[in-house]
């Protein structure tokens, strides 16, 4: 699917990670499953 690589591109989301894509009227969403990995809140820091 072409617009994936440029969503990988633009975001640096792995074509791997996105699990499916539709169209609504309000435009395009795409469905994204990212590894379980220890993440850093972005609003306090644990």
């Amino acid at each position: 699917m072409l617009t994936i690589n440029y969503i990988e591109s633009f975001f640096h989301i792995k074509e791997e990670y996105i699990t499916g894509c539709y169209q609504t009227d309000e435009g395009l969403i795409y469905e994204v499953q990212l590894p379980v990995t220890t993440r850093t809140c972005p609003y306090c820091g644990l």
